[in-house]
């Protein structure tokens, strides 16, 4: 846990408190956060740039997978940058994961409920279907990084418009986010990290190799 605290990418934690029944945390400030990043940029940023930024995701969430720490609710806006990034670069060196509340360690008990909790626009089927007691809990943030990398591609919300019961429904019925704006390199990666069985999803640290390889060549 102590490599994990102390990585660049995720964001720092430095104390926590008890007011009126309710828990606050203090946090690294940071001065925007990916989905108004993708406004700042006009609602998309450049290709490059999200291939960086997903490669940047995807192998601090394997750093946590690896040290059983899931985190459970990726979306854009538990993305921060320290700075406003200005290049592929930057937005790998000030990139900060937050949000940490639902995470758990893998096979602690009585943490997390049937679903796992996070953001309904993000979940897996699984999730909607009920998590079984020997889920890969690692496959849930492999899906909802997925999520996250089709935001940053596309520039959208995903789901937008439709009810939590609208998206259970489509997502029950193996539909999943668009992908008519992705490129051939993308598309089929992000099926792969939506696949209906979890155990055919890629693990984050594979999803960082091809990403951080289409970065280096886009």
């Amino acid at each position: 846990m102590r490599k994990l605290a102390s990585h660049r990418n995720v964001c720092t934690l430095y104390s926590r408190y008890i007011y009126k029944y309710r828990a606050f945390l203090v946090m690294e400030l940071c001065e925007t956060d990916l989905r108004s990043l993708i406004i700042r940029q006009g609602g998309r940023v450049s290709k490059k740039v999200a291939l960086t930024i997903g490669a940047a995701l995807a192998r601090t969430v394997a750093l946590m997978h690896s040290e059983n720490v899931i985190h459970f609710d990726l979306k854009a806006r538990n993305v921060l940058f320290r700075r406003v990034p200005t290049s592929a670069a930057e937005c790998r060196q000030y990139l900060r994961i937050c949000d940490l509340g639902l995470a758990k360690l893998e096979g602690a008990e009585g943490i997390v409920g049937s679903t796992g909790g996070g953001t309904y626009t993000h979940q897996t089927p699984e999730q909607f279907w009920g998590l079984q007691s020997n889920a890969d809990l690692t496959k849930v943030d492999v899906y909802g990084l997925g999520v996250v990398l089709w935001e940053l591609l596309t520039g959208e919300r995903p789901w937008k418009g439709k009810t939590k019961e609208e998206v259970t429904r489509a997502v029950c019925e193996g539909k999943r986010p668009s992908l008519k704006k992705i490129g051939h390199g993308q598309r089929w990666l992000l099926k792969w990290m939506w696949d209906e069985d979890p155990s055919k999803r890629p693990t984050a640290e594979k999803c960082a190799e091809v990403l951080e390889a289409q970065a280096l060549n886009c």
